[in-house]
């Protein structure tokens, strides 16, 4: 609307069949406000909002530490791989989400606030392997169109200061292969149905791999 909405009137009206009483305000306001240059800017600014990366409210480099103490934990508790999803979306109706916010010890450990995301760190890689890495969505300029800037796992790399990044849809082909011979998972089971079963898939896909002497992490 053009400004705020100013209160008229109001009174309680007594329905006379239920005994209910109702609460009703009467507004006045412009059903069609003027396009003002100052409303029309701030359209645009928001548009534009949409389809740029947010500024980091904090530095990367203290992301990158947080990594690097979990990192150090696990370590000295014998090694392992940590997941770390995000949390997903919620459908509000049948093409509709509601506005969507990051699980917190995903972002307390990445600064990444984009859905469809998971975080890996493994601790027994050796020197030249990646230890952090990130899966997320792909660029894509159509669904940017409704959804907002997209990182793409290149720049999500470079930008968030990790040692890889991937296609969230690499997801189940990568992580059999990460955590093959792990001594250890850690991951926070019950907190979705979803991924659990995702994970305990993959320690199947890693235990249908024990012929070639390949082994699932002995502790959970």
């Amino acid at each position: 609307f053009g400004g705020p909405l100013k209160c008229e009137k109001e009174y309680n009206v007594a329905d006379a069949q239920n005994g209910v009483c109702r609460r009703q305000h009467v507004y006045s306001a412009a059903i069609s406000p003027p396009r003002t240059p100052g409303r029309a800017a701030a359209i645009e600014q928001y548009n534009r909002a949409m389809n740029t990366p947010t500024e980091f409210p904090i530095a990367v480099s203290v992301y990158q530490a947080r990594r690097e103490r979990l990192l150090a934990a696990m370590r000295a508790a014998g090694g392992g791989v940590a997941l770390v999803p995000t949390a997903p979306e919620a459908l509000r109706n049948r093409d509709t989400d509601y506005p969507y916010r990051h699980d917190s010890y995903f972002y307390y450990l990445s600064g990444f606030t984009e859905p469809q995301s998971f975080l890996v760190l493994d601790a027994t890689a050796q020197a030249g392997e990646p230890a952090s890495m990130l899966f997320c969505r792909t660029k894509d300029a159509e669904r940017e169109t409704w959804e907002g800037f997209h990182y793409g796992p290149e720049a999500a790399r470079e930008a968030f200061g990790f040692d890889a990044a991937f296609p969230i849809e690499a997801l189940d082909a990568q992580l059999p292969r990460i955590i093959g011979d792990a001594p250890a998972l850690f991951y926070g089971f019950g907190r979705s149905g979803e991924r659990d079963g995702q994970v305990r898939r993959w320690l199947d896909a890693v235990r249908a791999q024990s012929r070639s002497g390949i082994v699932p992490p002995l502790k959970l």
